[in-house]
């Protein structure tokens, strides 16, 4: 809860307040756990780059967003059917063809 949700929490707020640097610093603390797997969730944990990359976009950093989306959709089989990864998707294409 600590160092994956709340972080997230916090991003998201800060997306919604349009400050993107303090949505990259609160996602700081749930680095350790992207991507990771854990019980009783099948699936990667994918919130933080996607927000992350979204931070990027709002700050027009296109690479550092590309690059934060990308993490995601390398990785299809890990995410599943989460709903991250097509939102993933579809955000890197969109950075791709402005």
């Amino acid at each position: 809860m600590q160092r994956y949700w709340l972080p997230c929490i916090r991003a998201a707020v800060a997306l919604a307040a349009g400050n993107w640097q303090a949505a990259v610093r609160a996602l700081e603390q749930a680095e350790s756990f992207e991507l990771s797997l854990t019980v009783p969730f099948e699936g990667g944990f994918a919130l933080p780059p996607y927000l992350r990359g979204l931070a990027y976009v709002a700050g027009g950093r296109r690479e550092e967003a590309a690059r934060e989306l990308a993490k995601i959709e390398s990785r299809p089989g890990l995410l599943k059917n989460f709903l991250i990864y097509p939102l993933a998707v579809k955000a890197r294409a969109a950075i791709a063809n402005p």
